[in-house]
């Protein structure tokens, strides 16, 4: 009811979760105010959508056609009023360049090795373990290839699985955990290959950070990532779950200076011209404009 008696100065709510969704809901309703939500999180099971009243929801964005998709199918379909927007996430270039020339943190200068780099929530789900049972296979071809994984694990359970691959396959020397950075640009722009190797995803930042900074991506092709890079051209995609897939593409362009470059170059056009974030808010804007027009409903 708080939420409910501040909304009736707003033209409109915008959940920018699924979990804030019944709540902008039912505020909406007593304030007579539309609702539009951003349905972010790329579910593997339908119950968190029904949960959170998503076949509710009138307005829904989305940070990609496969999230959307995932989300109708969950719900069973959307309802005959629905409005729906794939809103890509936009990267401001200028402002990452800076944070980027910004000091590389001591001890993860370029040190003349063949780097791989991941970034972000080090978790099951983005799997690095993966990469590392990639980088047992990539060393067989550059035996000094150094992979780093940057970001900090929240599960120790799962931490501990992975530094065992690392020991099991001897890695120790090659494969380095950052920790949380809170500045981790510098260290990005030092990669000579930016791997994702995510079970799911709906539209990873890392990668768009990746494209502003140049650096040619081999991920897995799942979820949104597909839609962000074209085969071949703007990145390489491998099937999830794959080392050796993931690996037979990392050492080509660890071997070829003037492949990673093309393929880099790509990337950033990519970027600028399809994920700007002047883009991304003239969609967002554009949706909720749509709602304002189309009425508390």
């Amino acid at each position: 009811m708080r939420l409910a008696r501040m909304a009736r100065d707003a033209d409109v709510l915008y959940a920018t979760t699924l979990s804030t969704f019944p709540h902008s809901l039912f505020a909406g309703r007593v304030a007579g105010r539309p609702r539009v939500t951003h349905v972010y999180s790329s579910y593997v099971e339908p119950g968190p959508y029904r949960k959170h009243l998503l076949a509710r929801a009138r307005h829904v964005i989305a940070p990609s056609a496969d999230s959307l998709s995932l989300a109708e199918r969950a719900i069973g379909g959307w309802g005959p009023g629905t409005r729906t927007h794939v809103a890509y996430n936009g990267m401001d270039v200028a402002w990452l360049e800076r944070q980027a020339s910004a000091p590389i943190p001591a001890g993860f200068e370029p040190n003349g090795r063949p780097r791989i780099g991941m970034v972000g929530n080090l978790d099951a789900r983005k799997d690095p373990g993966l990469l590392v049972e990639a980088a047992a296979k990539i060393r067989e071809a550059v035996p000094d290839v150094e992979v780093l994984l940057v970001g900090s694990f929240r599960d120790p359970a799962y931490e501990a699985s992975v530094r065992e691959r690392i020991a099991a396959h001897r890695l120790e020397g090659a494969v380095r955990v950052t920790g949380f950075l809170p500045n981790p640009f510098p260290v990005v722009r030092t990669l000579d290959v930016l791997a994702h190797a995510a079970h799911r995803d709906p539209f990873p930042l890392a990668l768009l950070e990746g494209m502003a900074l140049a650096r040619p991506i081999v991920a897995t092709a799942v979820g949104g990532i597909p839609e962000m890079l074209v085969d071949g051209e703007s990145g390489f995609l491998v099937p999830p779950a794959d080392p050796a897939a993931l690996a037979a593409k990392i050492v080509p362009l660890l071997k070829d200076p003037a492949a990673r470059a093309r393929l880099a170059r790509a990337g950033h056009e990519r970027l600028v011209t399809q994920f700007s974030l002047d883009g991304f808010a003239r969609t967002m804007f554009g949706a909720f404009d749509i709602a304002v027009a189309d009425g508390p409903g």
